[in-house]
């Protein structure tokens, strides 16, 4: 309904799980809004690849994703949230306690994402000093948030 109805949205928010009855499939019909160009999906646990996937496919003007706590350790691979480099417009992503968020996985999206300017990586368990040293090649980043993430020291 959301997608048919109000298809010239610009922002969209599904944060939290107080939505029994969304799955993965609901979530990706939502993707249908082609205008978006903010998703904030903060602690949905029906995140997942395949919903990544289909946001990283058919919403390529986001400037803002928010994905902080979402899906789990199961349901979202570093593999997948490297597509998230696909997204050139992004400016904001925050990213915030998933385990998919490594050295690598960061070094891939600010590859693709040179528009960065804000990014947020509260408690990324796998992230490390290389990961944070690719941020140098964000030219436009303003904002960096790598608190709790214990492989990061001072360097």
């Amino acid at each position: 309904m959301i997608s048919r109805n109000l298809s010239h949205l610009k922002s969209f928010a599904l944060c939290g799980d107080y939505f029994p009855n969304l799955t993965s499939t609901g979530l990706i019909a939502l993707l249908r809004l082609q205008s978006l160009s903010e998703l904030s999906l903060d602690y949905n646990s029906s995140v997942s690849n395949e919903v990544l996937e289909k946001i990283t496919d058919n919403l390529p003007h986001l400037r803002l994703l928010s994905l902080a706590y979402a899906g789990s350790d199961a349901t979202i691979t570093e593999e997948v949230v490297m597509k998230i480099g696909k997204l050139k417009e992004l400016q904001t992503l925050d990213v915030s306690s998933l385990a998919a968020i490594t050295d690598s996985s960061l070094s891939t999206i600010v590859c693709g994402c040179s528009k960065l300017q804000i990014i947020r990586a509260h408690c990324c368990t796998y992230l490390g000093n290389e990961g944070v040293c690719s941020l140098t090649m964000l030219k436009n980043l303003e904002h960096v948030d790598l608190s709790g993430c214990l492989l990061v020291g001072i360097f």
